[in-house]
């Protein structure tokens, strides 16, 4: 079997992961999936809702690359996956509402795998890697017959998560390319500032994250990690786009980006995967959106 590799991309939300995985997507060689662990959902719910559908606009069944790359996995599986998408699991330990546990449930469990990541703790991690081990042989599964139908040999996923990132990591460390993205805390503050959410417990929630993240990284020293700033990808995307390729050896991209999303097959992830033709724009919108008190907050938790 031919294998994938994957780039993983870990970050907080509203940290511009899909804008990434886009912008990567442009490297030749590299396939974008946007937020892959979605699939089973996308499919369910694919004929009802627009959001459901590929990037590229087209129902998934109707989806020049993922009804072969559908095809091929449901031939290797043994049943169609359309028949039943959740039968297919691709979540590890999320608490999406089609999972078979229930939200407190899930969170319960993420609570102690999370402990047992950031404490380092072998047995808790041993336990819940051989627990978890369909939905991760299920992703990797993914990833190869992506590779075997598109012929690229890197897959991105910005699913984000790193309990995630961690498990698919342990299963094969040789083929796995972690991206770190992090956004400055008072973008991510006003990104959901904007969607009525309280902008402190953003930027606090955020800084954990990046925290456990690079915790996480630490303690395992053989991840092979690009660490980026959604402000330099916004500043200078074509700078940003050889980092990446530099990270994965890949040849030099050159300088003429063009992004049209309809040209690319991304799951799921942020809206802009369906605008079509985008021009990567840097702003601070943060500084007309916030208010003082906003921002002497935020800064007091960034001085930490």
């Amino acid at each position: 079997m031919k294998m994938g590799k994957l780039i993983f991309i870990a970050s907080a939300g509203h940290s511009g992961s899909t804008l990434l995985d886009i912008l990567t997507g442009t490297i030749p060689g590299i396939f974008s999936t946007g937020e892959v662990v979605h699939l089973p959902w996308q499919l369910y719910r694919h004929e009802k809702s627009k959001q459901g559908r590929c990037s590229c606009s087209s129902p998934f069944d109707e989806c020049e690359v993922w009804a072969k790359i559908i095809k091929r996995l449901s031939q290797k599986v043994g049943y169609e996956i359309y028949d039943d998408p959740f039968n297919f699991r691709m979540s590890i330990i999320n608490d999406q509402r089609y999972d078979k546990l229930g939200r407190l449930d899930n969170k319960i469990v993420r609570q102690i795998v999370k402990f047992g990541l950031v404490h380092n703790s072998d047995i808790l991690n041993r336990y819940f890697y051989r627990k978890l081990l369909g939905p991760i042989k299920n992703n990797w599964l993914l990833f190869d017959t992506i590779k075997e139908v598109t012929g690229n040999q890197y897959i991105v996923d910005s699913s984000k998560d790193y309990i995630r990132m961690k498990f698919l990591y342990d299963f094969r460390p040789d083929d796995f390319y972690l991206i770190h993205l992090k956004r400055g805390l008072y973008g991510v503050a006003c990104s959901d500032k904007k969607l009525g959410k309280s902008p402190f417990m953003a930027a606090k929630g955020a800084h954990r994250l990046n925290k456990t993240i690079e915790t996480i990284c630490r303690q395992n020293k053989g991840i092979k990690l690009l660490s980026m700033n959604y402000e330099d990808l916004c500043r200078d995307p074509n700078a940003e786009r050889k980092r990446i390729a530099d990270f994965l050896n890949l040849e030099n991209p050159g300088s003429d980006l063009q992004i049209d999303t309809t040209a690319k097959h991304l799951v799921a992830g942020n809206g802009m995967r369906h605008k079509g033709k985008i021009q990567i724009v840097f702003d601070e919108e943060w500084r007309r959106k916030l208010t003082s008190n906003e921002i002497s907050k935020i800064k007091r938790l960034m001085d930490l």
